[in-house]
Order: structure tokens, then C-alpha cells, then sequence
């Protein structure tokens, strides 16, 4: 048997492919994938069996259906297919796909609904999640997002200074969630600061940067002794309060 042999009966017979075989149904299956003439020719003969686009195409499909993962570099052959919607909704209802992927969904469909569909069974990466985070019209379907698990310190710091986006922010205060140094430095920066670190050192503790940008804060001798009291101070922060007589 040839190889496209080999992929036909794999599928058919609901049996894994290889990294190899995988990889070239996916090349068989993408938009403008055609046999060569001589090809075509030998294969109206019965010379030769080869696979066509259209053999690909059922065949991915089939694939999928039952279950199959996809290396993440054929995610994108997903988008190939003819109507791909139920494809990948068939998809990432088992799997996640790659960030390319996720980013291709709002390519496919603008209205962002496809993604909310995607956001119901997987965590988005980093750029694909600021994406939709950011997109309007979208709001409650963005907090059950938020409610079902951290967002990426990207994305807090993008939607930190936004309106809209300091919603999102204040939600995951409320489910007390932790996070990295670059924003809770970014917080203090925030014309909401002082709200935000009352919440936030309410339950965790400040990274060292963050204790000292507490000194630059509007009015901060109030809100360092209320850190001192909750979480105390390190070393450097401390002998700075000290100096300026507020301990």
C-alpha cells in the first residue's frame, strides 16, 4: 500500500495516525491541494490510487468525529475545510486548539460568537484571550469567562486603566486571586490605586517593587501602615517608613 492507502484505511478503520500520515492528510485537505496531471491521469486509469482534496476533506472530518487530536500545526487546516464551523466545534469540544487557531475564530466569525462557544470548553492563550476579552457586545459571557479561571497577567494588564476592562479586574479582586509582580506595580499606577490595594493586600501580599511604589501613591503614609499591618514590610520598604517616621 502507498501512503494515502495507509491514511484511507487508518481512518476508516478508526485507528490512530502516525505524525507523518497526519500531517500529510492535513496538506491533502487544505484549499488548493490538487494532483498534479500525470496524476489525475493514471489515477482515471486505475493506475495509481491517490487521495484528493475532496478525499481529504471526508476524511479529516472523520477523523475528527471520533475524537482524534491533531498535532497543533494542523489546527489550521480545520479552517480549510468546506463550512468549517461544526468541525471545529466537533474539536474543541474534546481538544484546545493552538493560538493560531484561536485567533483564526474571530477571523471566521467577527461577532465573536464561535469564540464564546470556544471559551465555554478552553482556556484561551495569552493574545487569542486578550481578543476576547476586549470585544464588545460580549460583556456576560466575558464574566462567566473570568469566573471559570485566572486570566494572564497579559491580560489583566491590558484591561487594567480600561473602564470597561477595570470590571473584569475587580471581579477576579473578588474571587481573590493572586497576581505577578508586573501588576500589582501596575495597579499603583491605576487612578483607582488606593481601592485596589486595600482589596488586594486584603488577602495577599506585595512583591517588593509594589511595597516600594507604595511611597509614590497620593497620600500614602495611610495605606503603608496598613500594609505594615496586614503583611509587613521587607527590609527596604521598612527602613524607608522608618526614616520617614511613619512606624
Amino acid at each position: 500500500m502507498n501512503q494515502d492507502q495507509v491514511i484511507q484505511k487508518t481512518v476508516l478503520q478508526r485507528q490512530q495516525l502516525s505524525k507523518t500520515d497526519e500531517c500529510c492528510l492535513c496538506i491533502i485537505a487544505r484549499k488548493g491541494f490538487e494532483l498534479i496531471d500525470e496524476q489525475k491521469e493514471l489515477l482515471a486509469q486505475g493506475l495509481i490510487f491517490r487521495l484528493t482534496r475532496e478525499d481529504g476533506c471526508r476524511l479529516l472530518r472523520q477523523y475528527v468525529e471520533q475524537g482524534r487530536k491533531l498535532l497543533p500545526e494542523n489546527h489550521l487546516t480545520l479552517f480549510d475545510l468546506d463550512e468549517p464551523e461544526e468541525v471545529l466545534r466537533t474539536y474543541f469540544r474534546t481538544w484546545s486548539l493552538s493560538e493560531a487557531a484561536e485567533l483564526k475564530l474571530f477571523e471566521l466569525d467577527p461577532t465573536g460568537a464561535l469564540a464564546v462557544e470556544y471559551s465555554q470548553y478552553s482556556a484561551f492563550d495569552e493574545k487569542a484571550e486578550i481578543k476576547f476579552m476586549t470585544l464588545p457586545n460580549i460583556v456576560e459571557d466575558q464574566k462567566s469567562y473570568v469566573a471559570r479561571g485566572p486570566l494572564s497577567t497579559m491580560t489583566r494588564n491590558k484591561l487594567l486603566g480600561d473602564p470597561i476592562g477595570e470590571m473584569f479586574f475587580r471581579q477576579e479582586l473578588d474571587l481573590r486571586r493572586h497576581f505577578a509582580p508586573s501588576t500589582q506595580v501596575k495597579m499603583l499606577s491605576a487612578h483607582r490605586a488606593h481601592e485596589w490595594m486595600k482589596r488586594y493586600t486584603y488577602y495577599a501580599a506585595l512583591c517588593e517593587a509594589a511595597q516600594m511604589k507604595l511611597f509614590e501613591m497620593k497620600k500614602p503614609k495611610k495605606m503603608v501602615r496598613l500594609y505594615e499591618s496586614r503583611h509587613g514590610l521587607c527590609n527596604k520598604a521598612r527602613a524607608l517608613a522608618e526614616k520617614k517616621g511613619w512606624l
